[in-house]
């Protein structure tokens, strides 16, 4: 399995010892293409899609704006309605983000379903392997051991963003890496390994 942080790891020893690049560039390359499936996907693989149903309603009812983002207050509140207002990860990410003076939302769909991943899994005694393989046997509808392109459009779309055909096969194409049409469980895990956690960060100053 890949990890972003080791991959960064390998381009720094690269640079330093002069040897070529362009490999592990064009890896990052895939890991910032693709950054926005493969967090849906992982965070899918810990939230059954009953509970990111229910969290998606409560984050659209609390975005009293609707603009897609929940100020600070409303991120509380759409955790008291889930039941995780006392998740020591909550408790964590609420205390340490400070509040725009402008009142503003901070936090987006994803970057939400990121924490509350975090806090499923943080109470949750599976471990990724584990989740991995209940996640890939629920995605494979027909039972084949394998995803199909249908499938994989299945399982973005669970998520409020939709993905063009042409999206999708392009994802597909990437997991799918000895391009025989279909992705076995290995090519499945290998694509979740390439993803690096996100905790909102980038509007907390705003």
């Amino acid at each position: 399995m890949i990890d972003l942080d080791d991959l960064e790891l390998e381009l720094d020893v690269a640079e330093e010892s002069g040897e070529s690049r362009e490999a592990l560039a064009a890896e990052q390359e895939i890991i910032s293409e693709f950054s926005k499936p493969r967090r849906s996907i992982y965070d899918l693989t810990v939230l059954q899609e009953k509970t990111l149903n229910a969290a998606m309603d409560c984050f659209h009812k609390c975005d009293e704006d609707s603009d897609g983002l929940l100020t600070l207050l409303e991120l509380g509140d759409v955790f008291e309605k889930l039941s995780l207002s006392e998740n020591d990860i909550v408790k964590e990410v609420l205390s340490e983000m400070p509040a725009p003076s402008s009142g503003r939302g901070i936090v987006d769909l994803g970057e939400f379903l990121t924490i509350l991943r975090m806090a499923v899994a943080a109470e949750d005694p599976d471990d990724d392997e584990t989740r991995f393989r209940k996640a890939f046997r629920s995605f494979d509808k027909d039972g084949s051991g394998f995803l199909d392109v249908k499938e994989l459009n299945n399982v973005l779309n669970m998520l409020d963003s939709k993905y063009s055909d042409e999206e999708v096969a392009r994802v597909f194409i990437e997991m799918d890496k000895d391009g025989d049409g279909r992705v076995d469980y290995a090519e499945f895990v290998r694509f979740l390994a390439l993803r690096k956690d996100h905790v909102p960060g980038s509007r907390h100053s705003q």
